[in-house]
């Protein structure tokens, strides 16, 4: 997922939650069920991770890889999690009829479309 694609998810977040029409209930489970906002902390630091990863390669071609690739495995392993909790919340809000969880549902749909 892109850093830009991960901002606009964030703006729309952040546009849900300050949302005055929408149903407290749905933003409870968003932000509080979901913990939406720290499975975007995590992809920032699946980010993160990458670029250190290949920062490191490039400084240091010769280096012994292995643990580099341990920690690339484990924030593989770790995105996929995400991508799987990100699969249930666009699952869960689909069919919701409020505008602003469907901008959510797109939002989160496009960045699993990035991400693969």
């Amino acid at each position: 997922m892109s850093k830009e694609r991960l901002e606009e998810i964030k703006y729309k977040l952040y546009t849900l939650h300050n949302c005055t029409d929408t149903d407290e209930a749905i933003k409870d489970f968003i932000f509080y069920h979901l913990k939406i906002e720290w499975i975007i902390e995590q992809a920032e630091r699946v980010q993160e991770l990458e670029r250190a990863n290949k920062q490191l390669e490039r400084q240091a071609p010769g280096i012994e890889l292995e643990l580099l690739n341990m920690e690339l495995t484990d924030a593989l392993k770790q995105n996929k999690r995400y991508r799987e909790a990100i699969n249930f919340a666009i699952d869960y809000l689909k069919n919701s009829d409020i505008r602003q969880v469907q901008l959510v549902v797109t939002g989160l749909k496009s960045a699993l479309e990035e991400s693969k």
